[in-house]
């Protein structure tokens, strides 16, 4: 019995020999405080505490990039003969591993089957010995979101894990990047982009065993150069033909004082000129250079405080359209004389040219054509009712003579008073309007009902008298009217009882004016010179419409706007419809 007793305990004692010889120890070392060691062995175990064979050990320096390269040298143990000459080791079969490092601070990093860890800061001194066991523990990783401030390219920039053999790049250009697999533990990592003019950033990130962890903010790469202007946004005003440019002001870089404008026409391989004469010190530039039917893309960029130009922004693209579209003409055959075109109330055109009248529908068909007497060819001197009743002056003789749209006499107005008519208009209460000319040449508004009865003088009977040369007049929306006095280019509104509203004055002469269904007044220039302005109900100037295509200026008719946003004009021996594009 005693010694079967003895051959237990030795059996015992045997076992325990055997499971110490195959159980990890605590993990020591690597808390970042100096050690004077320097010949590095130990043992690496799994979760559970038995050996990690195979494993593979790596020393990296503190401060190595693995982005440039430049590691170190080490020697392995006979355990790990067969690895090359590298920073590493491999475990044997009881997780053992040796190493011999240089004097200096080292990152372990180790790998297995069952995961991987991390010893950060393990200062080491050549000559003495230092024991380094750790437990391998299940990876990590981390995602986030990379901003480059003054519009970089975030696809540029290298996440490097200083200290390691680890190099992550984003994934797209809005900058979300992901790390593979790590070692849970706190690492230096350095984000590094390859565009000028970019600040290092230097952190510290930490991998959590097992998790995924994304970055609560974004890493943010401050710029230190020339800002590129952002947010650059285009505008056209085919009216005005004006290119309108805005920008966002740069938050980030170096100070500026303003920008350059650029622009290069798109039809052709040809670099971005700067338009603009001096630098724009604000975040919008207008241009109103462009040629009608042509492309143009537009830059910009900043100019810092000495004088250094700055990468260009993204370029936008606009369209020089015209301000009209010529919708139809028809030709009516006149000879050479006076012309005017007035619109009726149903979408017709009466045209007078000399003694002939000709009424066309909405689209220019003809429906009717008639003569005046003869002693009525000036040319000048009809007008459209609300009954489609066509009123036509004698300039010669004072008469008045109404007409149906067939083209029949209904009656005929004699008054001693109206002398040397010229313009005729219908008010808002139905009344005509006419202009004439006394002698003296003092200029009167003569004020007819529906049947042609003289009713009083405007404004008054006792203030008969307006400007001495009435080129034109109108009624406006609000039922007031406004009269063109070709003699100093002015308009003068007045309203109901005849007091004065507005006067507003022109650079150029002006001699037909009218207002168009959306309150802008379109206005035509001296006759033979083909140019069409568009104002605001306010008279702001929105567009000069110069040079209407294929118009034989010595003949340019009275404009007249019809319905909508059109006008019509006499183009030499033919009537043209054009519309406002906006």
């Amino acid at each position: 019995m005693r010694n079967w007793g003895k051959h237990i305990l030795a059996g015992l004692f045997g076992l325990a020999v055997t499971l110490l010889s195959l159980t990890c120890t605590a993990p020591n070392g690597g808390t970042g405080s100096q050690i004077p060691n320097s010949n590095v062995s130990g043992i690496i175990c799994n979760p559970g505490g038995t050996p990690a064979a195979n494993a593979i050990v790596r020393f990296f320096p503190v401060g190595y990039n693995p982005h440039s390269g430049g590691l170190g040298k080490s020697k392995t143990s006979a355990a790990a003969a067969a690895v090359p000459t590298l920073d590493s080791a491999k475990t044997d079969a009881k997780g053992h591993y040796s190493a011999s490092l240089d004097s200096g601070s080292y990152n372990l990093l180790a790998s297995g089957d069952s995961g991987q860890a991390l010893q950060d800061s393990v200062a080491t001194v050549k000559g003495t010995i230092i024991q380094l066991n750790d437990t391998l523990r299940p990876p990590g990783s981390i995602t986030g979101v990379i901003d480059m401030t003054g519009g970089g390219n975030p696809e540029t920039v290298f996440i490097i894990f200083m200290g390691t053999g680890s190099v992550w790049l984003p994934a797209d250009t809005l900058g979300n990047f992901a790390t593979g697999n790590m070692a849970p533990g706190n690492y230096q990592v350095r984000f590094l982009t390859t565009m000028p003019n970019y600040n290092v950033l230097d952190t510290t990130l930490t991998v959590i065993s097992g998790k995924i962890d994304t970055l609560a903010s974004p890493i943010q790469l401050q710029f230190n150069g020339i800002p590129v202007p952002q947010g650059l946004k285009i505008q056209y005003d085919s009216n005005m033909q004006v290119v309108t440019l805005t920008w966002n002001k740069p938050t980030t870089g170096s100070p500026i004082k303003g920008f350059e404008v650029y622009r290069k026409n798109a039809a052709y391989n040809a670099l971005p000129a700067a338009i603009n004469g001096q630098i724009v010190t604000d975040t919008v530039y207008h241009d109103s250079t462009g040629v009608q039917d042509s492309s143009y893309e537009y830059y910009v960029a900043a100019v810092d405080t000495g004088n250094g130009v700055g990468g260009m922004s993204g370029g936008v693209i606009v369209k020089i359209t015209r301000t009209y579209l010529l919708l139809d003409s028809v030709s009516a055959n006149w000879g050479d004389g006076s012309s005017t075109v007035v619109a009726g109330n149903n979408g017709q055109l009466v045209d007078r040219t000399d003694d002939i009248i000709t009424v066309y529908d909405s689209s220019l068909n003809l429906l009717n054509t008639f003569s005046l007497p003869s002693d009525f060819g000036n040319g000048f001197g009809h007008a459209v009712d609300d009954s489609n009743r066509i009123w036509t002056l004698n300039y010669n003789t004072g008469e008045m003579n109404i007409y149906t749209m067939q083209g029949l006499l209904l009656f005929s107005v004699q008054d001693t008073g109206l002398s040397f008519p010229n313009i005729i208009r219908q008010g808002t209460g139905g009344n005509m309007f006419v202009q004439c000319t006394k002698t003296g040449l003092t200029c009167q508004i003569r004020i007819y009902d529906r049947n042609g009865k003289f009713i009083s003088f405007f404004p008054n009977n006792a203030n008969p008298i307006m400007p001495s040369d009435i080129n034109d007049m109108t009624f406006l929306k609000n039922g007031d009217l406004l009269i063109l006095n070709s003699d100093d280019s002015t308009t003068i509104e007045y309203d109901s009882i005849g007091s004065i509203i507005q006067t507003e004055k022109f650079n150029s002469y002006v001699v037909r004016i009218g207002q168009m269904a959306n309150g802008n007044y379109a206005i035509e220039q001296e006759g033979d010179r083909g140019i069409i302005d568009i104002f605001n109900s306010k008279f702001m100037p929105l567009s000069i419409i110069g040079n209407l295509p294929s118009t034989n200026y010595e003949y340019f008719g009275r404009l007249t706007v019809g319905t909508a946003n059109k006008f019509l004009i006499r183009n030499a021996s033919s009537i043209a419809i054009y519309k406002i594009t906006n």
